[in-house]
């Protein structure tokens, strides 16, 4: 709207949005169909291919589109939006693959704008949003490296759960979870930088943290952890002794999705020889990436061994293992 020359400093967004939707509903139904839609997707769906409309036209109108034009039987899932000015559809886009229970690498989005696009790179990642800040080593100056978060202004008026987090540093040093972010986060953002003046700032995602151990091109027994605190952090990890470690409890196709995940990621990243994948299932039951570690512990309470040992591979034995792989 603003590039056709509309000033909405003096002229009412809401307003000018409804009434193009009245010119719209006049003609709406004006255009047609490419003559080979119907068997397109007949031919889709007869391969047992589910598919999916998710639009950001409201609801209502959306339907007796798909009506009019005689589509219902097509389609497992349409989605719109509650309004009628084409906002944003990433977030119904997120429910409707959580809905269908469909893996980031078995989608396929058509679409035709940019927005599509950026949605497309939405449902197809499997890493959180997140933004990332380089701080000037010697002043207060920084710069900005939008991974999904477009700045510091957005975390602050999303208000949602935030983890902030030093780019370079382990065993959780440096970490803060913020629930509310309305009043900002400076505080943490300090906390973090007093261990690296590069900090990552990523969206909370609640649910069950785990690891996958890779030793040799080969995914281990993953391991699920429940801290008996906020999250796994530094006591939780080395001091206190009432976090459960156990053999996640997946079935056979999430185990496959997680370890095929976990080997992905360590092959894109070019690691050998040995690393640990940790992970979030969240409550949704969506894996996301927190991070590989290429020089994962070897202590009592390290998960390395904690995995192998379920595999029947005793500490000494790992040990060769990994060297026989430098």
């Amino acid at each position: 709207y603003e590039n056709l020359g509309f000033n909405f400093k003096i002229e009412d967004f809401k307003e000018v949005g409804y009434n193009f939707i009245q010119k719209y509903k006049l003609r709406k139904n004006e255009p047609q169909l490419y003559p080979e839609t119907k068997l397109i997707l007949e031919k889709i769906l007869n391969r047992g291919i589910s598919q999916s409309i998710i639009s950001a036209q409201e609801n209502n109108l959306l339907k007796e589109s798909i009506q009019f034009y005689q589509l219902n039987g097509f389609f497992s899932s349409i989605k719109g939006i509650d309004n009628y000015y084409a906002d944003n559809k990433i977030e119904i886009a997120q429910k409707n693959r959580q809905q269908i229970k469909c893996h980031s690498t078995e989608i396929m989005m058509v679409g035709d704008t940019v927005h599509d696009y950026e949605v497309a790179q939405n449902l197809t990642s499997d890493v959180n949003k997140g933004l990332e800040i380089n701080f000037d080593s010697e002043s207060d100056s920084y710069h900005e490296l939008n991974f999904g978060i477009q700045n510091l202004n957005e975390i602050t008026q999303r208000n949602k759960p935030i983890v902030v987090k030093p780019c370079r540093e382990g065993s959780s040093f440096g970490i803060s979870i913020v629930q509310d972010t309305s009043n900002g986060i400076k505080e943490e953002i300090h906390e973090a930088r007093s261990y690296d003046n590069i900090i990552i700032l990523e969206e909370f995602i609640e649910g069950t943290e785990l690891t996958v151990p890779i030793l040799d091109g080969r995914a281990l027994t993953p391991i699920s952890i429940k801290p008996n605190s906020k999250f796994y952090d530094y006591e939780a990890k080395y001091e206190k002794k009432d976090t459960v470690y156990e053999a996640s409890k997946l079935n056979k196709k999430r185990m496959k999705e997680v370890k095929d995940l976990a080997l992905r990621a360590y092959s894109v990243l070019g690691c050998r020889g040995w690393a640990r994948v940790d992970l979030i299932d969240s409550r949704e039951e969506n894996f996301y990436l927190i991070e590989i570690n290429t020089v994962p512990g070897l202590t009592n309470t390290s998960l390395f061994p904690k995995s192998a040992a379920l595999e029947g591979i005793s500490f000494t034995e790992l040990v060769i293992r990994m060297l026989k792989t430098a």
